[in-house]
């Protein structure tokens, strides 16, 4: 299967983190990730060295010249899923699979805030095939936005176990003296 994620946050937060958790994933279960974000952009930098990587303007939420440029790639790299990893990566990869043609669109949202209630919003959150919801909470402020399922998933966020298998610290190098509850 081939993947195409798109981000075009500027940082590295939580969501881009989990979002190359998902991606390394993928990878591991033989799946194709194609990435695409902002030029010089962490979520660009990070990852698998070989993944192709797709540069955008990404200027607003409604860039038409990105949606086209993500819609030929998407054409171009035989894209089966467009999962969009941002509010604005929404809507990108919504108008990339109208002007695509093809693809099934995933959405990962990760605030617990209901959308705004205007007619963008609503034809917004009507396009994607599913939307995944990190937790029971966000869930709830979806479906009381009016988002059900079964385009309505909850898929909580996942951590790597591996980074905290560390050494454990003596008492010593805390500095908390033997006979003192720790």
């Amino acid at each position: 299967m081939n993947v195409l994620h798109i981000d075009e946050q500027t940082g590295w937060r939580g969501g881009e983190q989990q979002a190359h958790y998902l991606i390394a994933g993928l990878a591991r279960h033989g799946h194709c990730n194609f990435l695409a974000g902002r030029r010089g952009s962490p979520f660009l930098a990070h990852g698998d060295p070989n993944a192709v990587r797709i540069e955008a303007p990404f200027a607003g939420e409604l860039d038409l010249r990105t949606a086209w440029k993500l819609a030929r790639a998407i054409r171009r790299l035989d894209i089966d899923i467009i999962h969009a990893h941002t509010s604005h990566a929404h809507t990108h990869a919504c108008l990339a699979r109208i002007l695509a043609g093809r693809g099934r669109v995933v959405v990962s949202r990760r605030v617990d805030f209901e959308p705004k209630r205007n007619a963008f919003n609503r034809w917004k959150y009507r396009m994607p095939d599913r939307i995944v919801a990190i937790s029971e909470r966000i869930g709830e402020v979806l479906r009381a936005f009016g988002v059900m399922p079964p385009q309505l998933v909850v898929v909580h966020s996942a951590i790597d176990p591996a980074r905290f298998d560390v050494a454990p610290l003596s008492r010593a190098e805390l500095g908390v003296p033997e006979g003192v509850p720790l």
